[in-house]
């Protein structure tokens, strides 16, 4: 008898930085209690480059309705969990991430965002519009309201995305972005509260499968002290919380929470749920209207950081950096005819595996031609820097010239 796989869902992993776009930078590993799933229903695991892939083992049967479906029917209440292991050190050099964010959060993407975009189903959270009275840090994504996105260069406040010295367009591309982070946490925790309280009313809210929002009560629980304080010890356990996202409440404060020992203690970058409940057909669920697999391809797509070059020329060699579009333009520090210590970007420069072609004007010429400029090397540390979080980032190149 010929058994028959067909792929249940996928998820692929893209980068700007990348010529293709195909980022190979992370394992994807499912949950221990995935993998059971995945045993259990017969479905066949597959992490091959930037792809993961779920094949699931058909039914053959004479009854058309019946053909075709999973051989093991799967339970609505089944969610699948993957986490994400970075084998990149440099990929936060050369992806726009928000480094302040990821220093106590990590990355959670899901189908229940159901960010659809032209063709693609991302599993990232849909870019916000611009908003007038927000304050955008270098990196920061916008939408213009028409889908377009664009990414702020250089902190503003009141200046929309039609202002190129404030914004650079990105085209129509969803992006993993700020909105994707999410506070993972251990089973037991503590937790700074805003204001001194002797009396803490906990409630924890799980998913609400009908809404789509952590809204249904799972658990509750009341901390009294005999004087007021802010730390606070959580204890999921004792509240018989499992792994997963919950949103809590603690007296006034509020937050959302990924509980699972492992994604910590493993050193996980980030963590991938998709869940089954949503109706066959679905543009974010697997299973067409018929229960048969959809073969759906979600999708995580990163922007590549954008900085601003800075040509540092110790030898005073250099006296101009040319683009062959003239697209950038560098401008020279000090200013002729005092020796350039540093030439400088007009606008910022994406990071690429195969960076812009810069031309190195020099005194006196050492070939026929100008030498091509390098670009920056992301192994090195401190390639790119940032003086302080909320400014630009500048990406310093050394000549030896």
């Amino acid at each position: 008898m010929t058994i028959t796989y067909k792929i249940l869902f996928s998820v692929d992993i893209l980068n700007d930085y990348y010529e293709n776009h195909l980022c190979s930078d992370f394992s994807i590993i499912p949950s221990p209690e995935t993998a059971l799933l995945l045993k259990n229903l017969q479905l066949v695991y597959k992490n091959i480059g930037n792809r993961l892939i779920i094949l699931a083992k058909l039914k053959r049967n004479e009854n058309p309705a019946e053909d075709g479906k999973p051989f093991i029917s799967i339970d609505p209440e089944a969610k699948f969990v993957f986490y994400l292991g970075l084998k990149t050190p440099e990929f936060a050099t050369f992806t726009n991430i928000n480094l302040v964010g990821m220093q106590t959060e990590r990355l959670y993407f899901t189908n229940l965002n159901q960010n659809k975009h032209l063709s693609f189903s991302h599993l990232s959270a849909s870019i916000d519009n611009y908003y007038n009275a927000h304050q955008y840090l270098p990196g920061d994504f916008a939408d213009d309201g028409t889908k377009k996105i664009f990414e702020c260069i250089k902190t503003t406040a009141g200046n929309n995305t039609a202002n190129t010295a404030f914004w650079a367009s990105r085209d129509d591309v969803q992006y993993v972005s700020s909105k994707d982070l999410i506070l993972p946490v251990t089973s037991v925790f503590n937790y700074e509260a805003t204001a001194s309280a002797m009396v803490f009313a906990i409630n924890v809210f799980e998913l609400d499968t009908v809404t789509n929002n952590y809204t249904k009560p799972a658990a509750s629980q009341t901390l009294t002290f005999t004087a007021a304080t802010k730390i606070i010890q959580l204890d999921l356990g004792s509240l018989a919380v499992k792994k997963g996202k919950y949103r809590i409440t603690i007296n006034a404060d509020e937050l959302l929470i990924y509980a699972d020992d492992e994604f910590i203690y493993s050193g996980y970058f980030g963590i991938i749920e998709i869940f089954s409940h949503l109706s066959n057909g679905n543009d974010f669920a697997f299973l067409d209207v018929n229960g048969k697999p959809l073969e759906r391809e979600y999708f995580v797509r990163f922007a590549n950081r954008l900085a601003t070059w800075k040509y540092i020329t110790p030898k005073h060699g250099v006296t101009g950096v040319t683009h062959p579009a003239s697209k950038y333009t560098f401008t020279p520090t000090p200013v002729p005819p005092a020796a350039a210590e540093y030439f400088e970007s007009n606008i910022p420069v994406p990071l690429t595996q195969f960076p812009e072609e810069f031309r190195l004007q020099l005194s006196p010429q050492i070939s026929s031609g100008p030498p091509r400029a390098p670009g920056p090397d992301i192994s090195v540390p401190g390639v790119i820097s940032r003086p302080a979080p909320g400014n630009d980032f500048y990406c310093n190149i050394y000549l030896n010239y």
